[in-house]
């Protein structure tokens, strides 16, 4: 009669104990990863959000030579900062002449003026830059202030030239007016033009090209705010 055949050297009770072990182990590390999933997920949000602020702050440093303030959700990370006070952007020059006349007692004085004025538009650096960024919106506001005329120059090309009434005789006060009203005019003119919002338009254009993107939405506010106000 044969020997039994050998009996294995592991009980199952211990297999089994093992098995429940191994289980239990591979479930707890699927909760494990499930729970921290979220916290992975708004971590990963922040990070992108971070960015996204500061490569929109790199833009603006890049085309106003200012440091904007960044704020995310409701958190300030960077104040604002500028070495310079302003910056021009663009510069148009234009041609006016004007005639003015006075009469007194029917005599009748004129005087005319003629000349060019180069007209600089660009940006107070004192005034608000800001870059806001929601991530849970993937929203990036950018605050920037309106341009407007820096600086408006009149050139070597003046002409003022006059006539005299017979009793009613061109003063300084006369000229001096003319000037007042030529200049006056001059601004005028300017604000009429569309140097203000092509400048606008071509920093608008400016920005987008250099902040692509196709998860955060991008938007540019001009604002004709004073320094510091809301």
């Amino acid at each position: 009669m044969p020997p039994p055949p050998p009996r294995s050297g592991i009980p199952s009770w211990v297999i089994f104990i093992a098995v429940v072990l191994a289980v239990s182990f591979a479930a707890k590390l699927v909760l494990d990863s499930a729970s921290r999933a979220p916290a992975r997920a708004m971590e990963s949000t922040v990070d992108a959000a971070r960015s996204v602020a500061l490569r929109a702050a790199g833009v603006i440093r890049d085309v106003f030579q200012v440091e904007p303030q960044i704020q995310i959700q409701s958190e300030v990370i960077q104040l604002q900062s500028s070495p310079i006070l302003e910056l021009a952007l663009m510069e148009r020059d234009f041609h006016l002449s004007n005639t003015w006349k006075g009469r007194w007692l029917h005599s009748e004085k004129e005087l005319t003026v003629s000349g060019s004025y180069t007209a600089k538009a660009g940006f107070d650096l004192e005034k608000k830059f800001e870059v806001k960024v929601y991530e849970t919106e993937q929203q990036v506001y950018l605050y920037l202030p309106a341009p407007e005329v820096l600086s408006l120059d009149l050139s070597d090309d003046l002409k003022l030239a006059g006539k005299s009434g017979l009793w009613n005789r061109i003063t300084d006060e006369d000229r001096t007016l003319v000037m007042n009203d030529f200049r006056r005019d001059a601004e005028a003119h300017v604000v009429a033009s569309d140097l203000l919002s092509e400048t606008q338009r071509q920093v608008e254009k400016r920005i987008r090209e250099a902040l692509p993107s196709e998860e955060w939405e991008l938007l540019i506010l001009f604002q004709s705010v004073e320094s510091g106000s809301e």
